[in-house]
């Protein structure tokens, strides 16, 4: 095992999330642990929950990451192309992230945090970056009637 000045809290968070994330990509959300977690990066579980506080926040952290990618990967559809072939192309770009990276893809909606956990604000945010790119695709096609789009999806978060 490490030791506890082996690396600072913020490299532990960083390693905690990418080894989360290799646990998720190999074997599935189904099999993921934060013991898997903690073994892969020489820590104790009680390391990696004094990191994050939760299982659910680790998840979430994780989970983070998918979106932030799949938020690159899809707004590659997005620059410089006409309207309804944007929408395509955003679609097109959505399934083959999807595809390529399943295992991750099915953990955002497999997990489900608990009712009495909130959503923290920063992934709120993550999920709205996400629906922005799509809300910017749709736009054009509401001529100028852009309002119910927008408070419609604000309203979701």
């Amino acid at each position: 095992m490490a030791r506890r000045s082996d690396h600072t809290r913020e490299e532990l968070k960083k390693m905690a999330i990418l080894a989360g994330k290799e646990l998720i990509v190999n074997e599935g959300f189904s099999k993921f642990s934060a013991r898997k977690v903690a073994k892969s990066i020489c820590y104790t579980v009680g390391t990696v929950y004094n990191i994050f506080g939760s299982h659910e926040v680790l998840i979430l952290h994780i989970n983070a990451t998918t979106l932030e990618e799949m938020y690159g990967h899809i707004l590659q559809a997005t620059n410089k192309r006409q309207h309804v072939d944007r929408i395509k192309k955003l679609a097109a770009h959505y399934i083959e992230f999807a595809q390529k990276n399943y295992n991750s893809w099915s953990a955002l909606f497999e997990f489900n945090l608990p009712q009495d956990i909130p959503l923290p604000e920063w992934y709120a945010n993550k999920i709205k970056e996400l629906f922005t790119i799509i809300e910017q695709a749709l736009m054009p096609l509401f001529h100028g009637n852009t309002k119910n789009l927008s408070s419609g999806l604000e309203n979701e978060f």
